[in-house]
């Protein structure tokens, strides 16, 4: 089964996202061009959104059993509580090093 990520970000992350980790055998899609009714975590490795712009997204899926990566420029009460509601949560910090994020997410998606 090919590897997937959803990705609910701005266009711009969600394609530099999709060549990025293209060249490590993971299909990225995003939930912003699909029915709600087509979720289906059973075919998702992981999720990526930003913070705040996901938060309904995240909060829709937060009975999902899979890794959530959440991004946001900064670290707030908000943040963390919306980050308890979410198993399997991590938070990272923007701008993103792009070369320890997509060694995160490898690991991540790889690992099973």
């Amino acid at each position: 089964m090919k590897k997937k990520i959803l990705i609910v970000d701005d266009d711009h992350f969600f394609r530099i996202c999709q060549a990025i980790f293209l060249r490590d055998g993971v299909e990225v899609e995003s939930p912003l061009v699909m029915e709600p009714e087509n979720w289906d975590p059973g075919r998702y490795h992981l999720v990526i959104g930003s913070y705040p712009m996901a938060t309904p997204f995240f909060l829709r899926i937060s009975e999902w059993k899979i890794p959530v990566f959440i991004l946001s420029e900064g670290l707030s009460r908000e943040l963390v509580s919306l980050m308890k509601q979410i198993p399997n949560s991590r938070f990272f910090m923007k701008p993103l090093d792009f070369d320890h994020f997509r060694g995160m997410v490898c690991n991540v998606v790889h690992s099973d």
